[in-house]
């Protein structure tokens, strides 16, 4: 598995959120160096509270910030964050349960889930912000 590499193609335009989004990067990339690891391990576990922890906070100041500049779409953009979240909770469990495969899974998710909200879904209120000048 890649890591993801952090290019200027990821930059919303907005500075607090594409340190964001590069923090989950990181965290996304420490999980795949880790993916050799069992399913018991203290290590992945550490990673995944964080990455959960980590990724909740930043979806809500988002969705904060959005809602501050009265973004147009901000119940659908939420909507999403609402369906990530719950897939994540179901590969959680499934590793608590010490499904072998979860942990896979939660990494495929993971890095397919944030290139595609960075890329595209976040990347729809980039010239909302730009009009709007938030940075």
């Amino acid at each position: 598995m890649k890591k993801i590499i952090w290019t200027d193609d990821f930059s919303v335009g907005v500075n607090s959120i594409d340190e964001h989004h590069k923090k989950i990067i990181e965290l996304i990339n420490t999980l795949i160096n880790l993916k050799n690891e069992s399913v018991e391990s203290q290590k992945i576990y550490n990673v995944l509270q964080e990455m959960m922890l980590y990724a909740q906070k930043h979806l809500d100041y988002e969705e904060s910030m959005l809602e501050e500049h009265c973004y147009p779409n901000l119940m659908q953009h939420a909507s999403v964050h609402v369906k990530y979240i719950k897939r994540v909770s179901e590969l959680s469990f499934a590793i608590m349960a010490q499904d072998n495969q979860a942990p896979e899974k939660l990494l495929l998710f993971l890095q397919d889930w944030w290139v595609h909200h960075i890329l595209y879904d976040d990347m729809q209120y980039r010239s909302f912000c730009e009009q709007k000048e938030v940075s």
